[in-house]
């Protein structure tokens, strides 16, 4: 029944024509007569224009059904099924794959299409680099377990060129904000064989500290996409966005 209501709530068009089709076909073929509370119904000469009327709705409906893109791809066998970490679908030509474990463990760097996304401040700071309780700190521990900081120095020389905005936290205390949604690219930084992505996705400020919202994340998602696109990349790592200590605020 899920899959059925789904299914009818996109499919809203192809809905309301087949019930016009039937409505038409039937008043094409039947009165009604009598009184509101006891109508009665009763065969009648048939109106072939409101019949022919009716059959066209129906026949758009169906066409307009079989046609969606969504609907054939399911027919076709994209549907939902296990893997050993998790669950996978196909549509089209992308395979989406969820697993279950930490970043760093499911990564390939052996394949060389392949890129990790790794979440970050407006600032690009220590915290994005160090703090191994994040997917980023993990990951950098992991990979560059005594060049954080050297690779913290790597991200900075690739924002040079970004517009930037200076923010004060206390008076002694100045910090560049690169803007929530940037993204910088890192082909085997540091002569190790992977590829990453430092995405913004979270914003620091005085009084609330990290914090993102849907929108900063649909904003980095478009620029992960340009970069994938820059770089002929295929394979994409991302670990569940706004999940961990800037999480999303609840609706």
């Amino acid at each position: 029944m899920g899959f059925l209501k789904d299914l009818l709530l996109k499919q809203r068009y192809p809905a309301i024509l087949l019930v016009a089709g039937v409505v038409l076909i039937f008043v094409g073929n039947y009165t009604f007569s009598g009184k509101l509370t006891e109508p009665q119904v009763q065969r009648d000469r048939p109106r072939y224009l409101m019949i022919a009327l009716g059959v066209i709705c129906v026949l758009g409906s169906a066409t307009l059904f079989v046609l969606d893109e969504d609907f054939v791809a399911y027919r076709r066998g994209c549907k939902i099924s296990n893997t050993k970490t998790g669950f996978e679908a196909r549509f089209r030509d992308s395979d989406l794959v969820v697993d279950f474990g930490l970043l760093q463990d499911l990564y390939q760097p052996s394949d060389r299409g392949s890129v990790a996304i790794l979440p970050a401040n407006e600032f690009f700071d220590e915290r994005c680099f160090s703090d191994e309780h994040t997917a980023a700190g993990s990951f950098v521990a992991k990979y560059f377990p005594t060049q954080a900081m050297e690779l913290r120095n790597l991200v900075h020389r690739e924002l040079k060129g970004n517009l930037h905005q200076s923010i004060s936290f206390e008076p002694d205390i100045t910090k560049q904000s690169y803007g929530v949604g940037t993204c910088v690219y890192l082909g085997q930084p540091l002569a190790q064989a992977v590829r990453i992505i430092f995405a913004a996705v979270a914003s620091d400020r005085l009084p609330y500290g990290l914090r993102t919202d849907l929108s900063t994340i649909f904003k980095a998602v478009e620029e992960i996409k340009c970069k994938l696109a820059g770089e002929r990349l295929t394979t994409v790592f991302v670990p569940l966005l706004g999940a961990g200590k800037g999480g999303v605020p609840k609706v």
